[in-house]
């Protein structure tokens, strides 16, 4: 009670602007009947229906909350959703009690309305109130979860407004012993149901969304809405669960021990080289040196690699599971074919130590900095994301180079020209044909791979920076722009246009 009047006192002093720019709303969440507080959430608006999102707070477990940072001497809008609080007792309401924006009564922060505290005392500390109502009815959806014929007990249930992303939570439910679940009060429009076991504690099934088919599915895109309106009931919306599946392996060296560095494994569905992520895990970290185990696996064709974008502690190379030592081509992947609970093991990869590429980019001598320096094999095609920049002194240095041909291409900043890796002095050369490729083995460091940047060529004279001139680049007819002056100035100096 004592932390209650603290916090009501603040709210009182606060309710007053707090400058010119910014203004602040405080008050607390209740029961339109009890005026007892309720934990859940409220949007605010600044530029009425559904405009100017200002963000969102939830109010603590007495219904109190707090929102600062809203634009001064502005109408707000305020939308409380119960439901994102897995409440289904609640509407979704506007302030004050309006089903919709178009109805609701905005409030401004300066001249809050005020209610007492304490509904049976009038001479409580005055507070502002958003109150939540009870529905009159709405729509009920009910039915079964089972695993393998046998009911699911205390496993969560979801109902949506949307199936993948961008959705509203209308209510959170459990199911009882029999498997039996129940959501009323639902508001009209298309519903979608999910239950998640990885929402709940000691679960191993994987989550699924309804489908209105024999078997429901993981994938989100797949789920079928369940159209409510007032009154409506919907039963027998049943969830049929099968065992999530496992895949198991080990990850060794080039000598044929077990790793003992943190590598990262993902497992995809479908496509090897653009398939749908779906689990991961980390070699070694809830088991012996080198193992993995990812688990809750959808049922299907599944592939297998380490992640080398997740830069694990050593120099290793991103490799797939081919069925023998691994390949760091991804249409060399192997299916592993899933059935619902099966269980897959010795997926075993042999994950190489990469190759390490050294140098310096320069322009006459000079180093250059914030040049994107990137990888290539000898078909001309990137395999890769590991493209990085030079530092200040124009140095790099590239790692997880699987074994092969490589060359080096050079996106340079403003002015110069994009080049290859020429294995020749002074600069690189413009034409993919003309690049020369390195030969790089496993834990190989290459050095002094250096190569120089070329301005654009000589065309008119009209634009040079220390004497080089630029005018292939800039349009003769116009200053430089700001942006590319700056860029030329931060690499090279000055830049002297006589058009300007």
């Amino acid at each position: 009670m004592r932390i209650s009047r603290l916090f009501c006192f603040i709210v009182v002093a606060l309710l007053l602007p707090l400058s010119s720019q910014a203004a602040s709303i405080h008050g607390k969440i209740v029961d339109a009947v009890s005026d007892v507080g309720v934990y859940c959430p409220a949007y605010f608006y600044s530029g009425g229906c559904g405009n100017n999102y200002e963000g969102q707070v939830w109010s603590d477990a007495y219904g109190y909350f707090s929102k600062d940072s809203l634009p001064d001497n502005v109408d707000i809008y305020i939308k409380v959703i119960p439901g994102n609080a897995g409440s289904t007792i609640y509407v979704n309401e506007y302030y004050d009690g309006a089903p919709t924006c178009a109805t609701a009564t905005p409030v401004n922060p300066n001249d809050l309305p005020l209610e007492p505290e304490d509904v049976n005392d009038p001479e409580s500390v005055p507070i502002f109130k958003l109150k939540l109502h009870h529905p009159s009815c709405g729509g009920t959806v009910r039915g079964h979860v089972t695993y393998h014929g046998a009911p699911l007990a205390n496993l969560r249930v979801q109902a949506y407004t949307g199936p993948c992303s961008g959705y509203i939570s209308y209510g959170i439910t459990y199911t009882d012993a029999n498997g039996f679940y129940e959501l009323e009060h639902l508001p009209s429009g298309n519903i979608f149901m999910k239950v998640c076991p990885s929402c709940t504690v000691g679960f191993e099934q994987t989550n699924q969304w309804w489908t209105d088919q024999s078997q429901n599915t993981e994938d989100c895109n797949q789920a079928t809405a369940i159209v409510v309106s007032e009154g409506s009931e919907h039963n027998y919306i049943d969830f049929a669960h099968t065992a999530g599946a496992v895949i198991s392996g080990t990850l060794f060296d080039e000598d044929g021990y077990p790793i003992v560095d943190p590598v990262v494994v993902h497992a995809y569905k479908d496509d090897p080289c653009d398939g749908t992520y779906v689990g991961g895990a980390v070699a070694g970290f809830s088991g012996p040196v080198g193992t993995y185990t990812i688990d809750q696996l959808p049922a299907g064709t599944i592939y297998v690699r380490t992640d080398c974008n997740n830069r694990p502690a050593e120099n290793y190379v991103e490799v797939y599971y081919d069925g023998d030592t691994g390949s760091i081509l991804c249409q060399d992947a192997l299916a592993i074919e899933l059935a619902s609970g099966a269980s897959v093991s010795g997926v075993d990869i042999t994950v190489p130590v990469g190759g390490t590429i050294q140098g310096q980019i320069l322009s006459d001598g000079e180093p250059v900095g914030r040049t994107l320096v990137k990888p290539y094999f000898n078909s001309g095609e990137h395999w890769l994301d590991l493209s990085v920049y030079t530092e200040d002194d124009g140095t790099f240095a590239i790692k997880h180079i699987p074994e092969g041909d490589i060359t080096l291409f050079a996106v340079t900043p403003a002015g110069l020209k994009d080049v290859w890796w020429p294995d020749v002095d002074p600069a690189g050369v413009v034409d993919w044909i003309d690049s020369v490729y390195l030969e790089v083995f496993h834990g190989d460091l290459v050095e002094n791979i250096d190569f120089s940047l070329i301005f654009y060529p000589d065309m008119d004279g009209d634009c040079d920076v220390d004497g080089k001139d630029l005018a292939g680049f800039i349009n003769p007819t116009q200053a430089p722009a700001a942006h590319v002056v700056s860029r030329f100035a931060e690499n090279f100096g000055g830049l002297i246009c006589q058009n300007q």
